[in-house]
């Protein structure tokens, strides 16, 4: 039995001589060892650094979580000042007639805030009053997010209106954010991924199914315009709740008519956003932001706008045509006036309930009907009543769920 072992070990050496050399058997071994390193690190650390990769979530998992009351992030903040009722009380009936769960934080006046946290480099000279309470009250959101460990949170404006469909447009989000964030163009950093010890203490946060992935900064949802310019990944998708071209809203600028077919929505790492309806932030974005903003001059949007654009670490992802737009109301900042004087149900309080414009089924016009008459969608009250799909044959579609490459102004596949 011996001399057979030894002949076997023998045969075996002779097969791989550098098994006969001591030192080289030794250098095997360590690079044994250094691949079986690689091996579980990576398997514990890929996951965290691509979290879509590692949750392989369903379309019903994705649904169902979306359909949950903060529309699959972890919360849903909305921004108002506290004696702004005919702003905030709109807002908090079309969320219950949308069950959506809001958590209304106040916001703050200039006065209220001590100079000596003012970020620096603010001149007062130079803005409208207001200005400085807007910016300051999303920066007490961001730390807000950062303190209570939370993974993602969609932050609203008190004047925000949306669609009574929210929630089966957002429902085609996920892989429109995959094939702009997805792993071969995207290298997230290990630390911003990866959970925070306090956040291990609470499994529920770290196994809950996050539909929208973990791999962006900012998703900008609500804005007066959103554009890509020069070289950018778009992805289209057909959306039968999108405005038609006469209804699209916005002041600044959409995306280029080469980059968007009407009867779509486009998801794209933006160039120029302008007003903070609302917008999706990530754990992640909030840290990165919370430094940027500590010194500015900027108001909130632009600062944002330009933090998104110049930092090569941030991810921010804007949606054309928008899901939030901001329904006309008196502003608390000096040159926004009073507002459009859009038509709108009033309450018995002279509160008015005026839609946000690109909505065809606004959330706050129709509220009351839904809570107190329990209206369905054939009671809804639209803005407009031509629907895209209409037999007019006048819907002239883009392929289903196609990335375009938009490339000095011209769209190819």
């Amino acid at each position: 039995m011996i001399a057979l072992a030894a002949q076997r070990a023998s045969t075996f050496t002779k097969a791989f001589p550098l098994l006969r050399d001591r030192r080289s058997f030794q250098y095997l071994l360590i690079i044994f060892a250094f691949l079986i390193f690689l091996f579980f690190t990576w398997s514990h650390l890929l996951p965290q650094s691509f979290p879509r990769l590692s949750q392989q979530k369903s379309s019903a998992e994705i649904l169902g979580a979306i359909s949950n009351g903060t529309l699959g992030f972890q919360e849903v903040f909305a921004l108002a000042l506290p004696d702004r009722r005919d702003r905030s009380q709109p807002l908090i009936h079309a969320a219950t007639a949308t069950n959506i769960n809001v958590t209304v934080l106040n916001a703050v006046r200039d006065k209220e805030i001590p100079e000596e946290t003012w970020p620096q480099s603010w001149n007062a000279g130079s803005h409208q009053v207001g200005e400085l309470g807007c910016l300051v009250s999303h920066v007490r959101t961001w730390n807000k997010i950062i303190s209570h460990n939370i993974n993602t949170a969609l932050i609203l404006e008190s004047d925000a209106d949306w669609d009574l469909r929210l929630r089966s447009q957002l429902a085609q989000l996920p892989p429109a954010i995959d094939a702009i964030v997805d792993f071969p163009f995207y290298m997230p950093s290990l630390r911003s991924s990866k959970p925070s010890d306090k956040l291990l203490d609470n499994p529920s946060s770290v196994t809950q199914v996050e539909p929208y992935g973990l791999n962006w900064d900012i998703i900008w949802m609500g804005h007066c315009g959103s554009n890509a310019e020069g070289q950018a990944r778009i992805y289209s998708y057909n959306d039968t709740t999108a405005p038609q071209a006469e209804k699209e809203f916005f002041f600044d600028v959409g995306l280029f008519g080469d980059q968007h077919k009407y009867g779509t929505r486009g998801v794209f790492q933006f160039a120029r956003t302008t007003c903070s309806t609302g917008y999706a932030i990530s754990n992640r974005g909030a840290h990165k932001l919370v430094k940027y903003f500590q010194e500015t001059n900027e108001n909130l949007d632009i600062e944002l706008s330009r933090a998104c654009s110049s930092h090569a670490d941030m991810t921010c992802l804007g949606v054309w045509p928008q899901f939030f737009t901001n329904a006309p109301s008196a502003s608390s900042i000096d040159h926004s006036g009073e507002g459009d004087t859009a038509p709108g149900s009033t309450d018995g309080e002279g509160v008015q309930y005026k839609p946000g414009p690109a909505l065809q089924f606004s959330a706050r016009v129709n509220a009351f009907g839904i809570m107190d008459d329990g209206w369905g969608p054939e009671d809804w009250v639209p803005e407009w009543d031509t629907m895209w799909g209409d037999d007019n044959g006048t819907w002239a579609m883009l392929p289903l769920n196609k990335t375009y490459l938009i490339e000095r102004g011209e769209m190819t596949i």
